[in-house]
């Protein structure tokens, strides 16, 4: 793809937005919502962990005060599902580091601060639950076919055969029920530098070296036809 930089002018397929960045800083927004409505603000996270890493940082309280963590992150032993060309592409590069992944591997020591913070529930969405999921073309249509005009226009511009990494985590916090296989394990990152640096680290509660891991509810496998038909459902709201 065309590459851009940082402060390039960029016209993007589903339109440009409209709002306006805020000038606080992520870690303080997080910190100040916390704060003014405490165990009732779930932190959802797809990306790198560094925002979270330093609000919990600046405010000792600040993960104690959320009601959860959600985050899409880690990889434990993800094995290819689909049979297809392109599931067989994103599943390979699991073969020989099956513990790696891109949004710890990013900022592993924010990776974590964010485990070891005291939460009161975390759910991990590694990769492994993805590697049944795919954006085919089918989906795209479906989902096209309910959505608003303009939305549908971006949505029929997407490139199909990608996981549903992202999909999966905003579909298990929105309906739990879709997740068909969990496991409580402690969890941990690699921040030694060499080549493991950044891959997951999980124990078993018994197992556990008591290093100021905390435990976590992993999910391992989901329905995706009930994410489908979530996705699905969710695009049709934008036609109200």
């Amino acid at each position: 793809p065309p590459y851009f930089g940082p402060d390039d002018p960029v016209d993007l397929p589903g339109g440009n937005p409209v709002t306006k960045p805020s000038s606080e800083i992520a870690a303080n927004f997080l910190i100040r919502m916390v704060r003014k409505y405490p165990g009732e603000v779930t932190i959802f996270a797809c990306g790198p962990m560094t925002n979270i890493a330093l609000a919990q940082r600046l405010d000792p309280q600040f993960a104690s005060l959320a009601k959860e963590i959600v985050y899409m992150g880690a990889s434990f032993n993800p094995h290819q599902v689909l049979d297809n060309r392109s599931a067989e592409d994103f599943a390979r590069e699991y073969e020989n580091t099956p513990r790696r992944e891109f949004n710890i591997r990013f900022d592993p020591e924010a990776a974590s601060i964010m485990a070891r913070s005291p939460w009161r529930k975390v759910t991990a969405i590694p990769i492994d639950p993805s590697t049944a999921t795919q954006l085919t073309p089918e989906l795209l249509e479906r989902m096209a076919k309910v959505a608003s005009p303009a939305l549908a226009d971006y949505i029929r511009s997407r490139e199909p055969g990608f996981p549903l990494w992202d999909e999966i985590a905003a579909g298990a916090w929105l309906d739990p029920g879709m997740i068909e296989k969990s496991e409580r394990l402690y969890v941990d990152f690699n921040t030694q530098f060499g080549p493991a640096y950044g891959d997951t680290l999980s124990w078993l509660e018994p197992y556990a070296p008591d290093l100021g891991e905390q435990p976590a509810e992993v999910v391992k496998s989901v329905d995706p036809v009930r994410l489908e038909a979530l996705m699905v459902k969710l695009m049709a709201n934008s036609r109200k």
